[in-house]
């Protein structure tokens, strides 16, 4: 059987659940909401809380201090970040903590918005959206880790030191004591996800094709390995008779030509102007 929590309003986009048989979730243009499992009851944690200007919400509890919740909203447009809010006392009042500047890259925070904290360190913070970074003293200043890949989607903690990450790039592995390395842990994790792909002829062992935010990517051994021919979204390609000339295309209307693996010339202005799309 299923009971109903919130009757209307936006998403639910978080749900965290504690010990003491507390869960808290974060609902869009609202705010975060602390509920009694047993009895069901709801509290809106909205004390310091902001009135309007934020839509999708993020979170995370320290375990070792539950009483410590960091959440980041993003704006009502989805790319760019809004606030940057801690409450020391369990969610009863929030404060504002200083907003990461030129760092974080929050412009797909629509697509990937994820903030965490360390299980043990009630001060170490992790913000990632298309890019990461991360504070050692509980949001007052930031700093941009090493980008293992573009687009961070989720983390999770081994031990309060040593922390999984997932981006559109795959699983890597990162330490609190150097934030500048990465571990990539994808050798054998076979998730690139390829959109298209193009075979010229049956004589040749090239083939071309376009991945998932993992570019375009080229093997000349018959897909025994790939290698990254151009970065982006990559989509539709192909290859011209000769071999010699590869069109390969990314979002929004991105069309290019390369000669001998040489620079790639965009040739889809005229596309564009034709068909319209953004720039």
């Amino acid at each position: 059987s299923f009971t109903r929590i919130v009757s209307a309003g936006g998403d639910i986009f978080e749900i965290e659940c504690l010990e003491d048989s507390t869960i808290l979730f974060a609902r869009e243009d609202a705010g975060i909401y602390r509920m009694n499992e047993n009895t069901l009851e709801l509290t809106h944690l909205n004390n310091g809380w902001p009135s309007a200007g934020y839509k999708r919400i993020t979170f995370d509890v320290c375990d070792a201090y539950p009483d410590v919740i960091y959440a980041h909203l993003n704006t009502d447009s989805q790319n760019e970040l809004a606030y940057s809010m801690k409450s020391s006392n369990g969610g009863k009042s929030w404060s504002q903590t200083s907003i990461p500047t030129n760092v974080g890259g929050y412009t797909y925070s629509w697509y990937c918005f994820d903030l965490t904290v360390s299980p043990t360190d009630s001060n170490f913070v992790m913000s990632n959206s298309v890019e990461s970074a991360y504070s050692r003293n509980g949001g007052s200043t930031w700093f941009e880790t090493a980008q293992s890949h573009a687009d961070y989607h989720a983390a999770w903690w081994l031990d309060g030191t040593n922390v999984l990450i997932g981006n559109d790039g795959g699983l890597y592995r990162m330490s609190t004591n150097n934030m500048q390395l990465y571990t990539d842990l994808n050798d054998g994790l076979n998730i690139t996800q390829f959109y298209t792909g193009y075979y010229p002829q049956e004589s040749s062992n090239e083939i071309f094709g376009g991945t998932q935010d993992n570019g375009t990517r080229l093997s000349v051994n018959g897909g025994t390995s790939f290698a990254r021919f151009y970065g982006g979204d990559g989509s539709f390609c192909a290859i011209g008779q000769d071999e010699d000339v590869k069109y390969f295309s990314y979002q929004e209307l991105n069309l290019f030509r390369s000669i001998n693996g040489g620079s790639a010339t965009r040739i889809s202005n005229t596309l564009r102007s034709t068909l319209g799309g953004a720039a």
